[in-house]
């Protein structure tokens, strides 16, 4: 019984650690993914064939999960393309999440519910057919039920994108995927998804370039109106998760939180759902159309510069896709701490995340849950007294 009350003292007079906030930038992300609009024309089969691939781009591996692929490439160098997929080829390991379809030869059913209602029955898995005269992969479909294997085209099933290049590549935490849709007629645009911080996504488009597609030639020319290349970053996307201390006094955080509502700095303050346990801060959009741009000052330049911009470059190309409900950036604090910043552009995120943690360093004192020491000798006089 002493010792057991020995290390709860001990516990009980651990040093007081209080709030502590990463810089912005440097914040871990759970999601990032962006559209990244160039003025570049590029061969998507020139850059298939010539993106420098990483040694150890096994073409015997397949990845299907996330885990899978960390696993992999843990003690990879940070920058290896490991898997290059245009259409249905793919240089390097397969990177393919396991999915099943329908055989439209077979048109197999089978019924469910009362009255019946008859449903697809799905037979198709992808099979992987590696060529080392051409050191390809080729991506096609085995049905289990009809014993053939087929092309993707017979089955009318969609493996990617027209013009589309897909490419994994390390980064210091893991992969990032690079959706190139590429063109050597329409401007090149790339989707990309996987990055940790903001910081590094603007680096790893950078790097891309000039050590990756600028060397493979696969590009021809810029848009009439440039002879720099320009990438312009618009975040679709962002989820970043983060713990600043240890608990806070939810009932105090929320009326905090009220008052700067009333000023309108906030949008609005919810509390989450029973399960959640969460305080959700909505703020108002303060930088609508600020965007992050690189630009080389010529083709095989080896530095550039990242500007932020509010209007488009005449020489970028901007096609948005129908107008969705802008989402407005939001902070969710759980009461341990646990913090999820969420919205779509990284100005906005770090502006209101500046703001959130000034605020909350200022009134650390008034929020932080109080613990009230455990009095033992209370404790042990009731556990000591006898059962009635």
């Amino acid at each position: 019984m002493s010792r057991r009350r020995k290390k709860n003292t001990q516990e009980a007079e651990e040093p007081y650690t209080p709030f502590d906030f990463p810089e912005f930038d440097d914040l871990p992300a759970t999601t990032i993914t962006s559209v990244v609009y160039s003025n570049l024309k590029i061969d998507s089969q020139k850059l298939f064939n010539e993106l420098p691939l990483s040694k150890r781009a096994d073409p015997n591996v397949v990845l299907r999960s996330k885990q899978e692929r960390k696993d992999f490439c843990e003690d990879f160098p940070k920058g290896e393309i490991i898997s290059i997929q245009v259409e249905d080829r793919i240089r390097g390991s397969v990177i393919r999440k396991l999915k099943k379809h329908w055989c439209p030869p077979c048109q197999l059913s089978e019924p469910e519910g009362d009255p019946p209602i008859y449903k697809k029955v799905l037979t198709v898995t992808e099979v992987y057919n590696y060529n080392p005269k051409t050191d390809e992969t080729e991506i096609k479909c085995y049905c289990s039920n009809c014993k053939k294997t087929y092309k993707a085209e017979d089955l009318k099933i969609l493996f990617h994108f027209r013009n589309q290049v897909m490419v994994y590549m390390t980064t210091e935490r893991n992969l990032v995927n690079l959706m190139i849709f590429a063109s050597d007629v329409k401007i090149t645009n790339i989707k990309m998804a996987g990055c940790s911080t903001i910081r590094e996504s603007r680096q790893i488009i950078a790097n891309f370039w000039k050590s990756k597609i600028y060397p493979t030639s696969s590009w021809k020319f810029f848009s009439p109106k440039s002879t720099q290349p320009r990438f312009v970053f618009e975040e679709a996307m962002i989820n970043i998760n983060f713990r600043f201390g240890s608990f806070i006094d939810p009932e105090k955080f929320y009326e905090l939180w009220s008052q700067y509502k009333s000023r309108k700095k906030v949008s609005n303050v919810t509390y989450g759902s029973a399960s959640q346990k969460s305080i959700n801060i909505k703020f108002p959009k303060q930088f609508a159309g600020v965007k992050a741009m690189i630009t080389f000052p010529r083709a095989g330049a080896k530095t550039c510069e990242l500007t932020e911009i509010t209007d488009w470059p005449e020489d970028v190309k901007h096609v948005r896709k129908k107008k969705k409900k802008e989402s407005q950036p939001t902070i969710v604090v759980f009461m341990t701490t646990s913090t999820l910043v969420t919205g779509q552009a990284g100005q906005e995120l770090k502006h209101w995340y500046n703001f959130f943690r000034d605020i909350t360093l200022e009134k650390e004192e008034e929020i932080k849950e109080v613990i009230v020491p455990l009095d033992y000798g209370k404790v042990l006089a009731i556990l000591g007294e006898p059962i009635v």
